[in-house]
C-alpha cells in the first residue's frame, strides 16, 4: 500500500514538473515571439519600411478622397486617425517574421544603424530610380530588338 502511494506522489510529482516545464517553454517561446516582433518593428522603422507603409496609405486616402469629393473631411480623418508608422509595420510583420530569424532581425538591425546602412537607405529612392529608368531605357532596347527580329522573320516567310 504504501508503495502503491508512493508511486502515485512520485508520478504526481513527475506530472507536475512536466507540465509546469511545458508551460514555461510556451511562455519562453511567447516572449520570443514577442522580442523578435519588436525587433521586427525596430528593423521597419530603421529600413524605412514603416515610412513607406504610410505613404501608400497617404496615396491611397487621397486618390479615394478624389473619388469620392462629396464625402466630408470628418470622415477621412476618423479613419485615418488610427494609422502610424508602427500599425502600417505591424501588418508586414509576418513577411519579416517567416523569412528571417531573431538573430538575423537583430543583424540588420545592427547593420541598418551603421553609417553604410544608413547610406544604404537614405540613398535607396535615388538608387530605385536610376534603377527603373536603366531598366525602361533596356526595355525600349529589347522591344526594338524583338521588333526588328519580328520583321525579318516576316519577310523571309514572305518570300518563301
Amino acid at each position: 500500500m504504501i508503495k502503491n502511494q508512493l508511486k502515485f506522489i512520485a508520478i504526481t510529482i513527475a506530472l507536475i514538473i512536466i507540465s509546469s516545464h511545458g508551460g514555461l517553454a510556451q511562455k519562453n517561446s511567447a516572449a520570443s515571439q514577442e522580442e523578435k516582433n519588436k525587433n521586427i518593428v525596430k528593423l521597419l522603422e530603421l529600413n524605412g519600411t514603416s515610412a513607406f507603409g504610410e505613404k501608400v496609405f497617404v496615396e491611397i486616402v487621397n486618390a479615394l478622397k478624389k473619388n469620392y469629393t462629396s464625402i466630408p473631411d470628418a470622415f477621412w480623418k476618423n479613419i485615418t486617425k488610427d494609422i502610424s508608422p508602427v500599425n502600417m509595420a505591424i501588418k508586414a510583420i509576418p513577411a519579416y517574421d517567416k523569412r528571417f530569424t531573431n538573430e538575423e532581425i537583430k543583424d540588420l538591425i545592427t547593420f541598418f544603424q551603421t553609417p553604410t546602412g544608413k547610406k544604404y537607405i537614405a540613398s535607396n529612392n535615388e538608387v530605385g530610380n536610376d534603377v527603373k529608368q536603366l531598366w525602361k531605357e533596356w526595355g525600349e532596347t529589347f522591344t526594338n530588338s524583338v521588333t526588328e527580329r519580328l520583321k525579318e522573320l516576316a519577310n523571309k516567310n514572305k518570300k518563301k
